[in-house]
């Protein structure tokens, strides 16, 4: 991506949320398949936090990724309880990172920015 900036300088020389939203969500599917290989409780909440960093960069991009994560976890033949608990910390993990920002949002603001009238 570096190279790619400074061979379209200086068109490309912007912070790019979509770039850093596709990074999150590919540490999401490492830490899943982590998850996955050695289920760890730490791979779980890191998969949750950086799901939850996902939506925060780029909502559309989170909620697929969210999607996937969902119907990987669910599709999968459960050999254990294991798959429970990922999704468990996983939800955990992306409620607490979403919280962490939104809270200050709407404590400043107030609930009327979601609501238009």
């Amino acid at each position: 991506y570096a190279a790619f900036i400074v061979a379209t300088f200086p068109c490309l020389t912007f912070f790019n949320y979509s770039t850093l939203s596709l990074v999150f969500a590919m540490t999401t599917l490492w830490t899943f398949l982590r998850y996955c290989e050695h289920p760890r409780r730490m791979d779980a909440l890191a998969c949750g936090a950086s799901l939850g960093c996902c939506v925060l960069a780029k909502q559309n991009f989170g909620l697929l990724a969210g999607l996937a994560l969902a119907a990987s976890t669910w599709l999968m033949p459960p050999t254990s309880a294991r798959f429970l608990g990922l999704r468990a910390w996983v939800m955990v993990a992306a409620s607490v990172t979403l919280s962490v920002r939104l809270v200050p949002i709407l404590m400043v603001v107030g609930p009327s920015m979601f609501i238009s009238g």
